[in-house]
């Protein structure tokens, strides 16, 4: 997949963009945004010299036309200029640009190179987090602006919670780590990231991310070609796993006074009752938008009566439903498909026994964060869609190396 070395200066860029969209997203938007613009620029020469995979071009091609007809569609029926605006961007520009940058990316460096780099933005994620707590509880509010506007704390009665724009991406960082542990050869090194995963997770009060760490182990369980001596490590693996996991959460009960077993109570109550109150709400109420515009779609920026955001009223946390509402099942399914195919050849990978660490690395990630764009709105935010675009670009440049080999 590595047909060139890159220079410092796109090494530096593109390492400095995954510090501004992973370790602190949404922080400096238009700093990332531009960084974005400039790393798909000086990937593009790379993309053209190596060709790009006929299936994700094929998936930007469709998406395009797909958000095409329903801005037209949403235009007729009353969407406001801002909503089409961010819809050029989000589901047009955005998507590309990622997929130039990690296109050019993958033909230029080996894929350990990659893995270290998101160990790096695991610790400094996790350190984040522990500087937020330390800096809200002694300075107050203000000395956390940088991470989140309005950010808030809340450590009683045995819970934690917090609000941190960097939840997003530990999401896919603890469900691809405690997938691929493996990736991480020294192992005082491995065990560290996955301990500052594990407390950023608990600590959290985010359900998303708390889920994210057993699916991660599960994927590690069950997604690997089996032999004898690879079943034993990975059932001794997991074990250790396990146990690292009660260890940590006696510490933070201990040191602490954090009840992992409350939040973990808290979090099924929260998944039963299908998100939380506000979400209850959204889906109910694209629900009724869905049955009234009998699945074909209402366009892109129009909303229902449910308001989620004044600022921006067409848009929801359940974003699913909202996609379905905004143009229907058909153009519903033509988003979901680069992400159903995705799934479908990893699983044929597997019965093949063709899987190795980097696909459970990536599948873990992508399937915690996959999970999570059901309640949360990443998949709507630029800054964080290299979550769902690189495991796709990955697996089906891979498969492009395949055929061409």
């Amino acid at each position: 997949m590595v047909n060139s070395v890159s220079s410092p200066l796109y090494l530096f860029s593109i390492f400095f963009l995954g510090l501004l969209s992973i370790v602190v997203p949404n922080s400096f938007q238009f700093a990332t945004a531009c960084l974005i613009f400039f790393c798909s620029l000086i990937s593009l020469p790379s993309v053209l010299r190596n060709g790009l995979s006929v299936w994700v071009f094929g998936f930007l091609i469709t998406s395009w036309l797909v958000t095409s007809v329903y801005m037209f569609v949403g235009v007729v029926a009353g969407a406001p200029m801002q909503a089409i605006l961010q819809v050029i961007f989000i589901y047009i520009i955005s998507p590309s640009l990622w997929v130039l940058v990690f296109v050019g990316l993958l033909n230029c460096v080996p894929m350990s190179f990659i893995v270290n780099a998101f160990f790096i933005y695991a610790i400094l994620s996790s350190l984040s987090v522990a500087l937020f707590f330390y800096l809200f509880a002694n300075f107050g509010v203000e000395a956390v602006s940088v991470f989140k506007d309005g950010a808030n704390v809340h450590v009683r009665d045995g819970y934690s919670g917090a609000t941190m724009h960097v939840y997003g991406s530990l999401i896919f960082l603890t469900g691809a780590f405690f997938s691929a542990p493996d990736l991480i050869k020294k192992s005082f090194m491995k065990w560290i990231v996955l301990m500052c995963l594990f407390l950023s997770a608990i600590t959290s009060g985010r359900s998303a991310l708390i889920l994210a760490a057993p699916l991660g182990m599960l994927v590690s369980f069950f997604v690997r070609s089996y032999s004898f001596k690879n079943l034993r490590y990975t059932i001794v693996n997991f074990c250790l796993l396990f146990v690292f996991s009660f260890a940590c959460a006696w510490l933070l009960f201990y040191f602490y006074k954090i009840d992992v077993a409350y939040i973990i109570n808290l979090f099924f109550d929260k998944v039963s009752q299908g998100g939380g109150g506000a979400r209850v709400g959204q889906s109910n109420a694209l629900l009724g938008g869905i049955e009234s515009n009998y699945g074909l779609g209402s366009g892109h920026g129009i909303g229902v009566d449910y308001i989620r955001s004044t600022n921006f009223p067409w848009r929801y946390e359940v974003v699913w439903l909202a996609t379905i509402f905004r143009v229907g099942f058909i153009g519903a399914f033509l988003y979901f498909l680069p992400f159903g195919l995705y799934m479908s050849g990893i699983f044929y990978f597997w019965f093949k026994g063709r899987i190795d660490s980097y696909d459970r690395f990536f599948l873990g990630g992508f399937l915690s964060v996959f999970i999570a764009s059901t309640t949360n709105p990443y998949i709507e935010a630029f800054t964080f869609q290299w979550m769902y675009v690189l495991p796709v670009v990955y697996f089906f440049t891979k498969v492009k190396c395949y055929r061409s080999s």
